[in-house]
């Protein structure tokens, strides 16, 4: 505040000399007279008060004095405007109630962003003493807005608590619409009410505030300007019992009691009485730091003891408040709280999601079913993680929501399961549906697979053995068929001549070769079928992880886009990046099997700067790993004049390396090396990870075969045979050594010189 009233003295300073310095130029020069009347002031608006400043000779009341004296606010028939003395204190500043013509020029004041048309004064005349003029009243709601910044008004409303500190006394006071601080001056100790709790008071003061919060609504001069319209009481309990089942009053402070049913944050609570549920905030006390340990305080207090089950009394108000659509409507606001006993544990009531979705229950404490449809879990601040969860029954769906401290546990629910919800009923509002609340993770059970995933099972099973007695039907009847023509055929061949035993012996060996033919066919179709099984497999458990994340990503934008911060709204477009990055490479590495294993990947060998392509790839390892392993990439003479396949090449490095890296501890270093040999060219790759176990190294290179000390890190198991493929189109050689825990060395053989050196 001092800095804002010394920029305003500073301001006033500079546009007085201006004005003498320039022998009253600026008003001469556009041949305007002084304005008189304070209306003419306050329609030039601060923009032109600034640029185009004008003479100013008004007359009119002082109601309101500043705290150090430095400027007032002159009042003229229904118009208030601020005035500035100069900073060097040669004018004397008026008292409350003079009646006096102020001389000087037009300025802009600001307030925060905000600017207002103001006179910085350089004459004040003492005419007399009037009374202070009677002021319009406004909404309370309006005052809270400042509406009527720097304008003589007064406001209606119904007290929640106040404090005295600095013959000043802070009162705040709620009406239908909003709430405001109102700052009354002047007073005596003596003079602090005891029992204004739930009182009505009509209060006129100037609308001023330094900060633009309801923090300073209303400056009142005088304790004479505030009058009390319904008397209130010391106790805050005291306040009218409220009739369970009715709507709240507007404004009033009605008590409720009811049974403690769960608390969502600090100042949330959830209760239950006769016939309702209820969701009411709290009110924050004062004693936290807002006023020094000397102030005289008549706030909520610090808040009670409370456990789950406990029979508590709440007294508080409503306001219909249109500020903000994603704000949960409390019950009621700017609550006092206090134990009056305890009923023990509350027991959920049993409902369906179609009764909670038309919100019979509302704030209310339900147990519901529903078939798990998703689960996401995200990080928030503060070491907190938020739990989102969709069930879904009779074609009904709902989120399920769970906040708390560390990642919560729920790895007992899967998707599809029947699960056992004990929730809160969160309230609807205009951008966010109708919710459930878990107090706990507890709250949350699998009753096991859901009527619809037993029923989808047992037409699956039913289906398939129907189709394989389907099946078997028809190879008993083609072994009938089988049988019988043998059996002709058997007869025709006793009736044959013995001259045709030659020919039945040529037959029989043809035979025998076709079924050998046909059992290596076979053989081969069980080796395809296999490797289909793992490929089916492997592709669904690699694509479910990055689809999941994404479909997580998603959820979390749509339904809490408002809530989130920047830097979790760049966390989940990074986390849909790399899944995508994820899902291309692996579809990437699908395909190129596929071409080698159809023999549509040839080896065509061109003149290839070795050190180059292997420079590139490690930058690209780097940047695609965020560097989580050092590459060092090591040319051992000269690898000049190689003839290669650059994509082959590519293929294998990268295989090799990525893999290096993704079994190795983050920042263990990754060698890449490589000389020549005669018209050979040797490369290694040499990493200190995990490493590989010996009775696993056999089948290291057969098609989705993944080591069994992996653990969670992903992988396709197509990498290392799709190397050695590439490798071999080269006709070279790949080997490794390996040491479990220690780490792996990979060396490649490949004939890329055409000549020695």
């Amino acid at each position: 505040m001092n800095r804002v009233m010394y920029s305003s003295r500073l301001a006033c300073a500079l546009a007085f000399c201006f004005l003498i310095l320039s022998g009253g130029r600026a008003v001469a020069q556009t041949s305007l007279e002084a304005l008189t009347e304070v209306r003419e002031v306050l329609d030039l608006g601060a923009e032109s008060a600034e640029t185009n400043p004008r003479a100013v000779s008004v007359r009119g009341i002082v109601v309101f004095v500043g705290r150090n004296r430095d400027g007032f606010s002159l009042h003229q028939q229904g118009s208030t405007i601020a005035v500035n003395l100069p900073a060097d204190a040669t004018l004397p500043c008026p008292e409350l109630g003079d009646e006096v013509e102020v001389q000087g020029v037009t300025v802009k004041g600001l307030v925060m962003q905000h600017a207002y048309p103001r006179i910085n004064a350089s004459a004040v005349r003492h005419i007399g003493r009037q009374d202070l003029p009677t002021a319009p009243q406004v909404p309370l709601a309006s005052v809270a807005e400042f509406e009527h910044y720097d304008q003589w008004v007064s406001i209606e409303g119904v007290v929640i608590a106040w404090a005295y500190e600095n013959e000043e006394l802070t009162i705040v006071l709620v009406g239908p619409k909003n709430w405001a601080n109102v700052h009354v001056r002047g007073l005596t100790a003596d003079q602090v009410p005891e029992d204004w709790h739930g009182a009505r008071l009509h209060v006129t003061g100037i609308n001023m505030g330094w900060s633009h919060s309801p923090s300073d609504a209303l400056m009142v001069p005088s304790m004479a300007l505030v009058q009390v319209l319904a008397p209130g009481s010391a106790d805050p309990f005291a306040a009218p019992t409220h009739r369970s089942g009715q709507a709240f009053p507007l404004a009033q402070r009605v008590l409720v009691r009811g049974q403690l049913i769960g608390r969502t944050a600090d100042s949330v609570l959830y209760l239950r009485d006769e016939t309702s549920a209820l969701c009411v905030k709290l009110q924050y006390p004062w004693n936290r730091g807002t006023f020094s340990k000397e102030a005289v305080l008549a706030d909520g207090g610090f808040w009670p003891e409370m456990q789950i089950g406990d029979l508590i009394e709440v007294v508080g108000s409503r306001w219909e408040t249109e500020t903000d659509p994603n704000l949960e409507p409390f019950s009621l606001q700017e609550c006092h709280v206090r134990v009056v006993g305890s009923q023990g544990p509350p027991q959920p009531i049993s409902a369906t999601l179609a009764e909670v979705a038309k919100g019979n229950f509302t704030h209310d404490y339900v147990e519901v079913r529903g078939r798990l449809i998703t689960l996401q879990q995200a990080p928030m601040d503060r070491g907190e993680w938020r739990t989102t969860m969709v069930i879904e029954d009779n074609g009904v769906q709902m989120p399920v929501a769970h906040q708390g401290r560390g990642r919560a546990g729920f790895a007992s629910l899967h998707l599809d399961d029947e699960v056992l919800v004990r929730a809160l009923v969160g309230g609807a509002t205009r951008l966010d549906p109708r919710h459930l609340k878990l107090l706990a993770e507890h709250d949350a059970n699998s009753m096991g697979p859901s009527p619809a995933m037993r029923m989808r099972k047992l037409l699956l099973w039913g289906g398939g053995g129907a189709v394989c007695v389907a099946a078997l039907a028809l190879w008993i009847g083609l072994l009938r068929r089988a049988l019988n023509r043998q059996k002709k055929a058997d007869a025709a061949l006793r009736e044959i001549n013995t001259t045709l035993e030659q020919r039945v012996a040529e037959r029989t060996a043809a035979l025998e070769t076709a079924q050998a033919d046909l059992s290596r066919a076979l053989e081969h179709e069980r080796e395809l079928g296999e490797l289909k099984s793992r490929f089916v497999t492997m592709v669904s458990h690699e694509f479910r992880t990055p689809l999941g994340i994404i479909m997580s990503a998603i959820e979390l934008m749509r339904h809490y886009e408002g809530k989130l911060e920047p830097g979790q709204r760049e966390e989940l477009y990074e986390d849909i990046h790399s899944s995508t990055k994820l899902m291309g490479s692996l579809m990437e590495q699908v395909l190129v099997l596929g071409r080698v294993e159809a023999g549509k990947l040839g080896c065509r060998p061109m003149p290839l700067d070795v050190d180059v392509l292997a420079g590139k790839l490690t930058d690209e390892i780097l940047s695609a790993t965020n560097r989580r392993c050092p590459v060092e990439w090591e040319m051992e003479g000269s690898l000049e004049g190689a003839w290669a396949d650059e994509s082959l090449l590519r293929h294998t490095f990268l295989n090799l390396i990525s893999n290096a890296v993704k079994y190795s501890p983050e920042g263990s270093p990754v060698r890449f090396t490589g000389r020549r040999e005669g018209n050979d060219a040797i490369f290694q790759v040499i990493d200190q990870g995990i490493g590989i176990p010996a009775d696993e190294i056999p089948n290291l290179f057969e098609a989705f075969h993944r080591c069994a000390n992996v653990g969670d890190t992903p992988g396709t198991g197509m990498g290392l045979l799709i190397a050695k493929r590439c490798v071999a189109l080269h006709g070279g050689t790949l080997e490794l050594e390996s040491v479990l825990g220690v780490g792996t060395t990979f060396t490649l053989r490949l004939p890329l010189f055409r000549d020695s050196p």
